[in-house]
């Protein structure tokens, strides 16, 4: 699953697929997905190794995560196969997305992985101002809250998602936990 090293041209251009890379169907669940990436991305990692091609593998699992998640929240199904802009990948890059929104909470995510909750609490409030009712935001920014201990916070981000599409499952689940932890705590 490396992706080459090789200096390439605009032109040189590989058509990937993010449900091979993912090793899910083509009918799998967002669930199944999400689940898939996560265990994947478990073992890649490149936090924990320094093997050689683990950055790499670890950015195409990403591409190919941020692609079906993207498919998912514009359209509410799976993306088609084919070689539309979101599956297509310069050869020797993880992918390029479409929407700019995307590329900001990509960067909130990877910043709140970094342990940089308000830098990601920041990077969300900016997607939604260019995307009011982008759910991945509002879940971002829930999860940047949460981990600055802002429960009640983060849980009206949720529900602000959940207004949206009831059937964003990321937000049910986050949801369910931070409920669970505020009845504790």
């Amino acid at each position: 699953m490396n992706v080459s090293d090789d200096k390439t041209t605009e032109d040189d251009v590989v058509v990937r697929d993010p449900y091979a890379i993912l090793g899910v169907s083509r009918d799998a669940s967002y669930e199944i997905i999400r689940r898939s990436y996560r265990e994947k991305a478990k073992h890649c990692h490149p936090d924990l190794g320094a093997e050689p091609g683990r950055e790499e593998e670890f950015k195409l699992l990403n591409w190919a995560h941020r692609v079906l998640a993207e498919q998912r929240r514009t359209t509410g199904k799976a993306p088609s196969t084919g070689s539309g802009p979101s599956d297509t990948a310069p050869k020797g890059s993880p992918g390029r997305d479409v929407s700019p929104v995307a590329e900001i909470l990509r960067e909130g995510q990877d910043r709140l992985r970094m342990g940089a909750a308000k830098e990601a609490e920041s990077l969300a409030r900016l997607a939604l101002q260019r995307a009011r009712e982008d759910t991945e935001a509002y879940t971002l920014l829930s999860d940047a809250l949460s981990a600055q201990s802002r429960y009640a916070e983060a849980i009206g981000c949720l529900l602000m998602a959940l207004q949206i599409d009831r059937t964003y499952l990321p937000a049910r689940e986050a949801l369910t936990r931070l409920q669970e932890r505020s009845e504790r705590g």
